[in-house]
């Protein structure tokens, strides 16, 4: 008779709650490229706003007008960042539509308002810039 034990490590225990698992996701190349889409209308509003009297504003959410004044959209590992600045104007902005600060691509739920919002960030400027080429 042998005394040989086996060794159980751990990619050979089965897990018990699969719920509990949680596999980590990067972002997918879907997302970045829209992802980059949008930052590219934002930094075309960025760099030519000097020409509009206006601020891109959109009723996302609300009966009354909400401003949107987003500065970049960043993303570093499974995270996207969206910064927004409403320092730039004064009394206009009391009334700025709020992102969350960072998104987290791995919860469902920040995946599915992070879309909603580039969504909403893609719409507002891309009907203001055209309307302000539309007056020009």
């Amino acid at each position: 008779m042998s005394n040989t034990a086996t060794k159980i490590t751990n990619s050979d225990r089965q897990p018990t709650n699969i719920q509990s698992v949680s596999k980590k996701r990067s972002i997918s190349k879907t997302l970045l490229r829209r992802i980059d889409k949008v930052s590219e209308i934002v930094n075309l509003y960025r760099r030519t706003r000097h020409l509009f009297s206006e601020v891109p504003s959109t009723y996302a959410e609300s009966t009354m007008e909400s401003y949107i004044n987003v500065v970049s959209i960043k993303t570093k590992n499974q995270f996207v960042y969206i910064e927004t600045n409403f320092s730039d104007y004064n009394e206009v902005l009391q009334n700025g539509y709020c992102f969350e600060k960072r998104y987290n691509v791995n919860k469902d739920f920040d995946l599915d308002s992070l879309k909603y919002d580039l969504s909403i960030i893609n719409r507002t400027y891309r009907k203001f810039l055209k309307r302000q080429l539309e007056i020009l």
